[in-house]
């Protein structure tokens, strides 16, 4: 008797009968149509991504993802990211080696315990990174037993991996071996090494860090772009962990196993608040000079609650604020740029009248007053409605917004007179040692969850809308990150277990035939890496709340 046949076809409604069980790749390969100019590097099978080395067993809609793609550079990353562990597992078996953050399109990576790494022992690990590579190894991904997990991970001393375990009990453990190595498998990977021929290896701080060819890209490599303040900020939450006692997600949830999660909630909520603090007092000795506050990040950083929690502290040193919206200065409507959809694009600097923004914050420093505009959204115009304004002594304006940190907006304010601060939700905290969370799927599920509870949008729309997002953010946030005069963290180690709660129901609503189906599927699968943690413990002016719900400012 026959294998069973399935149907697999391609979103453009070619189909063919296939045995199940046939291997990804081969069955794309028998649907035809794959580009052999481009490299297929997973699969896209009833929206869920997939390795190609992933059986099909149900009828499928199979699209090839290929190298130059978005979704195509995350699988070569998370490649690297294995076989960079293994070459140092390899290379120096008795240390312990841990990803840590993002910068631009770079990993760093460090030894922990060990503050500098010579140029030798680098070569060294990058030789033996080539030797790995030009043996176009396999890579395996399967599902193992929980308890051949634990053993393996114990002998290869791998605490990273054996912390997350211990607060899970799935029966199967999903890992990726080569040669002698294994690693827990989160994402998919590429099924061998020989792929990863391009990246720049070099020394970073007390680690090493690896430039990879721009996202969309499959060779297009760029320059390292360093930023110091991003790179000092993660590498003072690193030290954080011995304060908190955990860092990474295993260690975090074995104390809230131990139902020591109020601890955990408070200490990371004072720690922020110190932050605070400590920027006003940045700001209070300079009160003589500063006359205004810029403030700019990412979406869902948490903006609104800073600024307030700033004035708070502010005030409390005897400097007075005030706000004033970048929003109330933008052109009329039909002034507005469009983008290439043809859409108004509020985002580009070219939104704002910059003549009169800048004509009014002199005019107020030179203590004029200023009639405030409001820019009304419904007829795309500005109005004036007799708000004038006197700044009184010992007062500094607060303003937010995309462009804050940019100062072609504030051009005739000078240098002195501003404090630009960059706000972000920089996670600190990896899965495990090999394996990151990423800052921009912690913002991702806070505008998930805040955009259903004040708007009623479903996670379909915020997962649709976040490429968009973000892509204003590449624009206009980021390459100003360096201008800052102060970096804020607005991420709290706790706030994945809480967040769970919440979008777990949002992300398990997308279905197969959503596009953003991987999407939610990713997100789901990083969540259940946490355990719950209760809303109860989190004070109601914490930045979560902005999110969450329950901000004693009114969010």
């Amino acid at each position: 008797m026959g294998k069973k046949e399935i149907t697999i076809s391609n979103p453009k409604g070619l189909s063919k009968a296939v045995p199940s069980g046939t291997l990804a790749l081969k069955a794309l390969e028998a649907l035809g149509g794959i580009d052999s100019k481009r490299t297929v590097v997973g699969v896209r099978a009833n929206n869920l991504i997939c390795d190609l080395g992933k059986p099909v067993t149900v009828n499928s809609i199979l699209e090839p993802i290929y190298l130059d793609s978005r979704e195509g550079s995350k699988i070569y990353r998370n490649t690297f990211c294995f076989v960079i562990a293994m070459a140092a597992k390899e290379q120096f078996p008795d240390r312990r080696l841990i990803i840590g953050n993002t910068i631009g399109h770079s990993f760093s990576f460090y030894f922990d315990g060990i503050r500098h790494i010579g140029e030798k022992e680098l070569e060294a690990l990058n030789n033996k990174l080539k030797e790995i590579i030009g043996a176009d190894e396999h890579i395996e991904q399967t599902v193992i037993s929980y308890q051949d997990a634990e053993k393996i991970f114990k002998e290869q001393n791998m605490a990273g991996a054996s912390q997350l375990l211990l607060t899970a009990n799935d029966p199967e453990v999903m890992i990726a071996r080569c040669r002698n190595y294994t690693d827990l498998a989160h994402q998919v990977l590429y099924p061998s090494t020989g792929i990863l021929k391009n990246y720049k290896f070099s020394g970073y701080r007390s680690g090493f860090v690896v430039l990879f060819p721009r996202e969309g890209t499959a060779d297009n490599m760029g320059e390292f772009y360093d930023i110091p303040a991003i790179a000092t900020i993660f590498e003072e939450y690193r030290r954080r962990g011995s304060v908190l006692h955990f860092s990474n997600v295993g260690e975090m949830n074995q104390l809230v196993a131990a139902r020591k999660e109020k601890n955990v909630i408070l200490m990371c909520e004072m720690l922020q608040n110190k932050k605070i603090s400590e920027i006003a007092e940045k700001i209070a000795s300079g009160k003589d000079s500063i006359k205004v506050v810029l403030i700019a990040g990412p979406s869902s950083s948490g903006k609104t609650t800073f600024i307030k929690k700033l004035s708070t502290q502010l005030d409390l040193l005897g400097i007075n604020t005030m706000p004033l919206s970048f929003d109330d200065y933008y052109v009329p409507r039909e002034q507005t740029p469009k983008d290439e959809n043809g859409e108004y694009d509020y985002e580009c600097p070219e939104a704002i009248d910059r003549e009169l923004l800048n004509k009014d914050l002199i005019d107020f420093f030179d203590g004029k007053e200023v009639n405030l505009p409001t820019y009304n959204f419904l007829t795309g115009l500005r109005e004036y409605h007799n708000n004038k304004i006197k700044l009184e002594k010992n007062t500094i304006l607060l303003m937010e917004g995309i462009h804050g940190l940019n100062d072609d907006l504030t051009y005739l304010v000078p240098k002195e007179q501003k404090f630009k601060i960059y706000i972000s939700a920089l996670t600190p905290m990896n899965l495990d040692d090999h394996n990151k969370i990423s800052t921009s799927d912690n913002r991702l599920l806070r505008r998930m969850v805040r955009d259903y509870r004040t708007r009623g949008y479903d996670a379909v729309e915020t997962l649709s809308r976040w490429q968009s997002v973000k892509s204003g953010e590449n624009k206009y946030i980021f390459p100003f990150q360096n201008d800052a005069d102060a970096v804020f963290n607005t991420a709290l180690e706790y706030e994945f277990g809480v967040l769970r709660n919440v979008a777990m129901p949002l992300l398990r609503s997308v279905k197969p035939y959503n596009k953003e189906y991987a999407e939610a599927k990713r997100l789901e699968s990083l969540l259940n890496k946490f355990l719950n943690m209760g809303m109860e413990f989190i004070p109601q002016d914490s930045i979560l709340r902005e999110f969450i719900g329950g901000s004693v400012y009114g969010h």
